[in-house]
């Protein structure tokens, strides 16, 4: 395991004897390696007060590298915001996932993990799938990526978008709750749940018959979205109850988190969307998935490509 130090404008590496590994306050998992990669960070550390870190690569296949690194600064959050945005600088142009969290919750694992569902759990944004049937894909479907880049208030955005959707058959409607297109990865996130005793919620700024299924195909433990009102078997246009924003889905986690007796470091949270980042902000660990730059700009976790399989290097 090399160490290493900044002193006066140069990186020397230290002996072990002296490195205080209890100095190290924060744990950086990258993956996949490669060697060009120690320049970059090197270059982006000092600037975020970086005192000390040491590097040690894994032999598992996703080519991973984890540093330990002692920070100036006042506490762990201050300290983790710096270096998130130094690394937001320096992996921006590379096709990394990389985990920045606290070197005392590095072994924990999670009891919860809580998933959105568009974009994460499946490849689909059903909002945009059911205007489809009404002929207004596009008007949607772009009231939907501004929502999701954090331009629209979520929950004001949902409601222009459902009003386009009245007169819709609901058998039309429901149909495409079959054709549900999975994330990869998702099979085998849930098999290690299953045997890890993790529990799986689907928290949803979508609708309920899609959580539900969902919740039914892979066996999740957790189901929550909104419903919207249906008179006559037609959709009317309007959402019943409160909406599940940012706010709700941190809400939801929050209560989960309290039902289940479960610390926040051994709670996850995955998402791409800026209504998801509340949500990422009260995890123990949140992971920005394949996700909005303004969501991997804030999340301390970065997974590059929608393969949720990433999400097994953390485990």
């Amino acid at each position: 395991m090399d160490k290493f130090q900044f002193v006066e404008g140069a990186w020397e590496k230290l002996s072990c004897a002296e490195v205080n590994h209890n100095e190290y306050a924060l744990s950086l998992r990258i993956w996949p390696w490669h060697e060009s990669l120690h320049e970059t960070i090197q270059a982006h550390l000092q600037p975020a007060q970086v005192l000390a870190y040491a590097l040690a690569s894994s032999a598992d296949k996703a080519n991973a590298t984890e540093l330990f690194l002692a920070l100036d600064a006042t506490s762990i959050e201050r300290a983790m915001k710096t270096l998130q945005s130094s690394l937001l600088a320096a992996f921006s142009q590379q096709p990394l996932n990389y985990a920045l969290m606290p070197l005392a919750e590095r072994n924990t694992r999670p009891r919860l993990m809580v998933f959105d569902m568009d974009s994460t759990l499946i490849q689909m944004e059903c909002i945009d799938e059911i205007a489809r049937q009404v002929g207004c894909y596009e008007q949607v479907s772009e009231i939907t990526e501004a929502a999701m880049r954090g331009e629209l208030d979520f929950s004001q955005s949902l409601r222009r978008r459902v009003t386009l959707l009245n007169g819709l058959a609901e058998a039309d409607f429901l149909k495409l709750t079959q054709q549900l297109p999975l994330t990869d990865g998702v099979l085998s996130v849930v098999e290690w749940a299953r045997q890890n005793d993790c529990r799986i919620a689907v928290v949803s700024g979508g609708f309920v018959p899609f959580v539900e299924h969902l919740k039914q195909q892979l066996g999740l433990d957790f189901a929550f979205a909104n419903q919207l009102e249906v008179t006559a078997e037609r959709l009317t246009g309007e959402v019943l109850g409160e909406i599940v924003d940012g706010a709700k889905k941190r809400e939801i986690l929050i209560r989960l988190r309290e039902q289940l007796g479960l610390s926040a470091a051994q709670v996850w949270a995955v998402g791409d969307g800026a209504n998801d980042l509340l949500m990422l902000g009260e995890a123990g660990l949140g992971v920005a998935f394949d996700a909005k730059p303004k969501v991997r700009a804030e999340a301390f976790a970065v997974i590059d490509q929608a393969d949720l399989s990433e999400l097994l290097n953390l485990l």
